[in-house]
């Protein structure tokens, strides 16, 4: 995989949530993320993607909450980089071979629920070694993820999952760092402990992770992706995941987290510690 892009994020102070000129940079960057994340092995879809988002840009029609662009002077630059941003994506054929914009929109919902499998996944692996519960695994990841659904059948019984938490794993592992950092952001339960939370508000919309909270999505993300390339599971030889699987971020210039930002792990409850010790591996991967 290639390295991801964050071109657009040079030059601006990514602390700095002022929602002129330099937002532009961050929508576009955010896009880029949401794109590679929905789509990370069709580049296809990812240019009409960002086709899309580029021409919509100056009317604010964005197919996605992303932009804080505001007044004329926004309006002029995001006018300005529309057809050069489009040529970039493949250019005015791309934009016509597009599926529209609530195909996209639907695309990136339906991944959401993905997102979060493979986040959880990764972020219980990493539970699971700093509580020295045993050794990490996606088959103790995904057993946890299981047992924990709320999923009934039309019998009131527990739904089977485990085939669609795998399959989801399979699709997007490519970017399951960047999952593990989105669901960070978005889960209540670990990001409202803090009543002062001066963000509380605006961290229960499930797009702060690509607005107002993008750099520290991706300083958590680049984290997971230490942790999911330095890991070696329990019989393996190799990493729980390549660099060259990853949609990887770029070593240098990652951005500072700002005081209280610091990751805080998923830690395992009692019950999950029993679960853990119910779990028998899969006989085969």
């Amino acid at each position: 995989m290639p390295e991801l892009d964050l071109s657009d994020l040079e030059g601006i102070d990514m602390t700095n949530p002022e929602p002129l000129a330099p937002s532009l940079g961050r929508t576009l960057a955010a896009a880029k993320l949401i794109s590679v994340m929905t789509w990370p092995d069709d580049e296809t879809a990812r240019n009409q993607f960002m086709a899309t988002l580029a021409a919509l840009a100056p009317s604010k029609m964005s197919p996605l909450p992303l932009t804080d662009l505001q007044g004329p002077i926004s309006r002029a630059i995001a006018e300005a980089i529309v057809q050069p941003f489009i040529n970039e994506a493949g250019g005015n054929a791309t934009l016509a071979n597009a599926p529209g914009v609530d195909a996209l929109n639907k695309a990136v919902e339906k991944a959401w629920p993905k997102w979060r499998w493979v986040g959880q996944i990764l972020q219980y692996i990493v539970a699971i070694e700093q509580t020295q519960q045993g050794t990490g695994s996606v088959h103790k990841a995904v057993f946890l993820i299981e047992k924990n659904s709320k999923l009934l059948n039309k019998k009131g019984q527990q739904l089977s999952i485990r085939t669609r938490i795998m399959d989801a794993w399979r699709e997007y592992k490519s970017v399951s760092h960047l999952c593990s950092a989105i669901l960070h952001l978005t889960d209540a339960e670990v990001y409202l402990r803090n009543s002062e939370d001066e963000f509380k508000d605006e961290r229960i919309d499930s797009w702060f992770p690509f607005k107002g909270g993008l750099h520290v999505t991706l300083a958590h993300a680049r984290d997971f992706q230490l942790f999911a390339t330095t890991f070696v599971p329990h019989g393996q030889k190799k990493p729980l995941l390549e660099p060259a699987t990853l949609w990887c971020l770029p070593e240098e210039g990652m951005f500072p987290l700002p005081a209280g930002r610091e990751y805080r792990p998923l830690i395992l409850s009692d019950d999950d510690r029993e679960k853990l010790a119910e779990y028998c591996a899969p006989q085969a991967y």
